[in-house]
């Protein structure tokens, strides 16, 4: 009887009856709950419709950020003048906008005579580039006239291939009447001054968006450090979460000042290098297009392409010759590589400590979200962003990806 008990009582328990084959178990390892699916589905959403609302109110949220950028950077300006001057913050921040703005318009007056010529030049660009298109001043092909011939030949040679088509109907479609002729030309002409009055409303619609930004800008700069004591009112009475709320707010401050000023030197050295490249070669008015290049560089990317054309157009104008306009844009690459992207990329993230690929997704994101304004804007956002999560806990991902 005992030896019996101990053999029950040692026998291998029995295995609970196994899922059906096909069938994948809860406690698998590559079963994913309908929950996190449904969260999943809840974040792709919530994502679409941020992106969605931040495109809708793009009209808003430009002229807002430019001005808290505005603010952030004329802050320290302002402060010196209450400690030094013994001048009230708002008349501070007066006398520093009105000083930036009214130099940018007698400066803009000013080069008002160089404006002009640039633009009384530009029937002799378009005609050097239509002759760098097709023909040369002597008659013999361009460069583009070569290939362009090239290609004709090749239609040509393709063209023998084909089923003949009667001569009728050849003559029928290469004909163009002299009416269809008169409404081309009169299309070109329409779209033309389609094309001015869509530049016109833009810069229109880009005074417009400065001048609400530096309104913003005003009010902020009067505000002080009025609004920090009120976030520090919003965030509790914890001792520990107004600690964090300072510290991010700090580093916010600290990393657009460092982002702002090394745009600022990076852009003042790059005019200069312009202006002494193109004098360097002989270009007229090679200031003003050192001033352009420096404002054009601005906008990461956009700009410095824009100004790849503009330079080989200024050089194929001013020097009237391919090569040596060609010789002036690699120059010019060269010294945008080294100053505007080699050093400014180290500067811009040294100081807010993103890498570079994160910068440029993120320039790539604001770009695509916000055209010009999202790449003027893209970096101080995002070292704002890399602020705050490197002291939120549940946005510490994203401050290892952006480190």
């Amino acid at each position: 009887m005992d030896n019996a008990a101990n053999e029950s009582t040692d026998a291998p328990p029995i295995a609970p009856p196994s899922a059906p084959i096909g069938v994948l178990s809860v406690e698998a390892p590559g079963f994913i709950a309908p929950r996190h699916l449904r969260n999943i589905a809840t974040g792709i959403i919530a994502v679409a419709a941020l992106i969605w609302l931040l495109d809708f109110a793009e009209t808003v949220i430009i002229p807002v950020l430019l001005g808290i950028i505005m603010s952030y950077s004329l802050r320290p300006f302002v402060e010196a003048l209450k400690q030094y001057v013994s001048l009230p913050r708002p008349l501070s921040a007066a006398f520093l906008l009105i000083t930036i703005f009214g130099g940018i318009a007698l400066g803009l007056f000013h080069l008002r005579d160089d404006a002009t010529a640039v633009i009384s030049e530009l029937p002799k660009a378009a005609r050097m580039i239509r002759e760098f298109i097709g023909v040369t001043r002597e008659g013999a092909p361009s460069v583009l006239g070569d290939i362009r011939a090239a290609a004709r030949e090749l239609e040509r040679a393709s063209a023998t291939l084909t089923i003949d088509v009667p001569l009728e109907r050849k003559a029928s479609v290469n004909a163009t009447p002299p009416l269809q002729k008169t409404g081309q030309a009169a299309s070109v002409l329409t779209n033309l001054q389609n094309a001015l009055m869509e530049q016109l409303s833009s810069v229109v619609n880009v005074i417009s968006t400065v001048s609400v930004a530096a309104l913003l800008a005003f009010f902020l700069l009067c505000a002080g450090t009025d609004y920090r004591r009120k976030l520090l009112q919003i965030v509790g009475q914890s001792l520990a979460r107004k600690k964090i709320t300072l510290t991010i707010l700090n580093n916010i401050n600290t990393q657009i000042q460092y982002y702002l000023a090394a745009t600022a030197v990076t852009n003042i050295g790059l005019g200069l290098a312009t202006w002494a490249l193109l004098a360097s070669f002989g270009i007229e008015r090679a200031f003003l297009w050192g001033i352009v290049a420096a404002l054009l560089h601005l906008i990461p990317y956009l700009g410095t392409a824009l100004f790849i054309g503009l330079c080989f157009v200024v050089g194929l104008v001013g020097l009237n010759s391919f090569w040596p306009a060609i010789y002036l844009t690699m120059a010019w690459l060269a010294i945008q590589f080294i100053i505007g992207f080699a050093l400014n990329s180290y500067i811009q993230g040294r100081s807010a400590r993103i890498n570079s690929a994160a910068l440029f997704v993120g320039f790539l994101v604001f770009g695509w979200l916000w055209g010009g304004w999202g790449l003027i804007v893209a970096a101080p956002v995002l070292a704002a962003l890399k602020a705050v999560s490197s002291r939120v806990d549940a946005l510490e991902d994203i401050s290892t990806l952006m480190s």
